[in-house]
């Protein structure tokens, strides 16, 4: 697994992931479909967090499945998880590049993700954008939204014409 990152936890307050973070190393088999990533740090104030992202492979490409952590100190602890079926995914042997990233918890800045980096000589595969698999329900919702706005602006405007007309007709008096 390799992995670059520049990402801030949104708790309150915010944390940023330092660049000092190691990666924890799990003992145990390895599941070819399945990789683990762990992080962990202490901040200046005496708090240990860790970040655990878990990547699945699908057929020819993985995708990010799982993002979990926990913040400690003494007695006092915290733990979060954020999973969902639109994080991005890429094809195996090739990493997974993205600008912008917001997992719920997590928002990165900058990564790029390599699980399954054995299938590509421990070395960063061909750099893939990261691909949301809701990109498309994003553009659905905007043009839901654009339809409905129309449809508002629509109504609205029928209402206003019917008062101007009610108004007017009952401002005039009948001369006989």
């Amino acid at each position: 697994m390799l992995m670059a990152m520049h990402a801030t936890i949104q708790l309150d307050p915010e944390v940023p992931i330092p660049s000092s973070a190691a990666a924890i190393s799990k003992t145990g088999s390895c599941d070819p479909h399945i990789a683990n990533f762990n992080l962990q740090w202490t901040d200046g104030l005496g708090y240990i967090f860790t970040v655990s992202t878990v990547f699945k492979v699908n057929g020819n490409s993985y995708k990010m499945d799982k993002i979990s952590g926990t913040r400690s100190r003494g007695l006092n602890f915290f733990s979060w998880s954020d999973q969902s079926s639109s994080y991005p995914s890429a094809t195996v042997g090739n990493s997974m590049n993205c600008s912008e990233f917001n997992s719920g918890t997590i928002y990165f800045t900058k990564y790029q993700f390599q699980p399954f980096a054995q299938q590509s000589q421990e070395q960063y595969g061909k750099a893939e954008e990261c691909s949301l698999s809701s990109g498309s329900s994003f553009w659905a919702f905007l043009v839901i939204a654009a339809i409905c706005l129309v449809v508002v602006a629509v109504v609205v405007g029928v209402v206003v014409i019917i008062v101007k007309k009610v108004k007017t007709r009952s401002g005039y008096k009948q001369i006989q």
